[in-house]
């Protein structure tokens, strides 16, 4: 019983750092934003960016369905070790094409998106403006709200 609180803990301790992870990546997002901003810059390049780490995680989540292999840092495959061996390879599996597919939509939204508005030909409305800056504050504070809920649900 003392080894399963004691690898729980190590999960949750895991999680945390990934977390962490997460926030720097949100933070080097945000700093991108505030310059783009800042520099008036237009949408379609920061967009461009996020498209390309949307297909880049895309491909990850799809590899790691398609194949059954852990990919990633060292703390998200313990992380994911941990969940494979919990819920049933099976389940897990389930679960990475869920998420594949989601990013992968979404992904697809993005660029479609992308494409759309890069072929607009009134270039002067596609600054960055402050409201694309509370729009990642938004999504940095959902993140580490739905990663914090799940912290503390994670359980033998």
């Amino acid at each position: 019983m003392n080894e399963n609180r004691g690898n729980i803990q190590k999960v949750r301790h895991l999680k945390w750092q990934r977390l962490v992870q997460h926030n720097l990546l949100f933070i080097i997002l945000f700093l991108l934003s505030i310059y783009f901003v800042w520099f008036n810059k237009p949408d379609y390049l920061f967009l461009g960016i996020l498209c390309l780490l949307l297909w880049m995680i895309a491909a990850q989540r799809l590899y790691a369905s398609v194949t059954g292999e852990m990919v990633g840092t060292n703390i998200s495959k313990l992380i994911q070790s941990f969940e494979k061996h919990k819920n049933g390879k099976g389940k897990w599996l389930q679960k990475k094409k869920k998420e594949s597919m989601t990013i992968g939509i979404v992904a697809i939204l993005l660029t479609i998106f992308l494409v759309t508005m890069s072929l607009s030909f009134n270039r002067n409305d596609l600054n960055m403006d402050m409201n694309s800056i509370y729009i990642i504050i938004l999504s940095w504070v959902a993140l580490n709200v739905g990663e914090i809920i799940r912290i503390k649900n994670t359980i033998v």
